[in-house]
């Protein structure tokens, strides 16, 4: 490793040596009397290919589901190291969640980008490496799930007002400290807590295991857009609400090809409870879904032959 001992070194002085050996990035191995770079400092600061060498198993896989449920709408797989990991997969579900800004000391700030800086620096931070399971991130219609293999200390539900954070990797929860991606330890989870409460009014939940996962409840994306883009489909709901099932039926018995927004307009029921149904539907052949994205359309089975 070259080594800078200018006086202008940026960092007081310190040569790479020192440095690394101050973040406990460089150490010495007792047992065998030798010293080199531990491996925090490959996931911190490797090129691809040496923490490929060092965990080929390694990997975080983000994707967004909520149209296709089977596969993905979106997704993206993360090799890379932790730093520049943290950068894509932060991008990543900035771009998938709608934002919200509320006032905060007289400054807007948003919850949606404060939640995914907990949650991807948990992910990152707080992960068993040794073991062979990728972590996921999924964005659902629901909320945000995170899993991660783990070392726990219990297992089971952890309570939010009754709790003792255990630093899973300490060297790399200091760095990301002192980088600024990350705060002490247990502040993550009161981040999440009162910014969960300000974007959706839910609250997050975290279960503890040989998998840890996080669950973030978020707002209903596309429900007040496919809600608007129903009552412009000309479809008048009755008084009287009707069955999911019946609203497709009715809708079938009109048009060839029926959208989630029109039965959730004519049932008078949630999105969501209408996608889950319709996606039943689907199962039971029933109906089949023509295209991938939001502007889904739902036709009866018996009819897709020429498609």
């Amino acid at each position: 490793m070259a080594e800078s001992k200018t006086p202008d070194h940026p960092w007081g002085g310190m040569d790479d040596r020192t440095l690394l050996r101050s973040a406990r990035l460089y150490a010495r191995d007792y047992g065998s009397k030798t010293e080199g770079l531990t491996l925090a400092a490959g996931l911190l600061l490797g090129k691809d290919e040496v923490i490929a060498d060092l965990l080929p198993a390694y990997k975080t896989d983000a994707v967004v589901r909520r149209d296709d449920l089977d596969r993905y709408d979106d997704r993206l797989i993360v090799r890379t190291n932790l730093i520049d990991a943290y950068e894509q997969l932060s991008a990543f579900m900035r771009k998938s969640l709608p934002d919200s800004f509320h006032a905060e000391n007289g400054t807007a700030v948003s919850a949606r980008d404060w939640i995914v800086r907990e949650l991807v620096s948990n992910i990152l931070v707080h992960r068993e490496y040794s073991s062979p399971v990728p972590a996921q991130i999924i964005i659902s219609d629901e909320g945000i799930e995170t899993r991660n293999a783990s070392r726990p200390v219990f297992e089971g539900e952890i309570d939010l007002d009754n709790f003792t954070p255990v630093p899973k990797n300490p060297v790399i929860a200091d760095v990301f400290m002192q980088i600024g991606l990350a705060e002490e330890l247990g502040s993550g989870v009161r981040n999440l807590m009162k910014y969960t409460k300000l974007y959706s009014g839910g609250e997050p939940r975290f279960h503890d295991g040989l998998m840890f996962t996080a669950f973030v409840p978020v707002r209903e994306r596309d429900a007040e857009h496919e809600n608007k883009v129903g009552r412009k489909s000309g479809e008048v709901a009755d008084v009287a609400a009707i069955s999911i099932e019946d609203a497709v039926k009715r809708l079938l018995s009109r048009h060839d090809e029926i959208t989630i927004a029109q039965i959730a307009q004519l049932s008078g029921s949630d999105v969501r409870a209408v996608r889950r149904k319709v996606g039943r539907l689907v199962e039971k052949g029933y109906l089949v879904a023509l295209g991938r994205t939001r502007n889904r359309r739902y036709m009866k089975a018996e009819e897709t032959v020429s498609h």
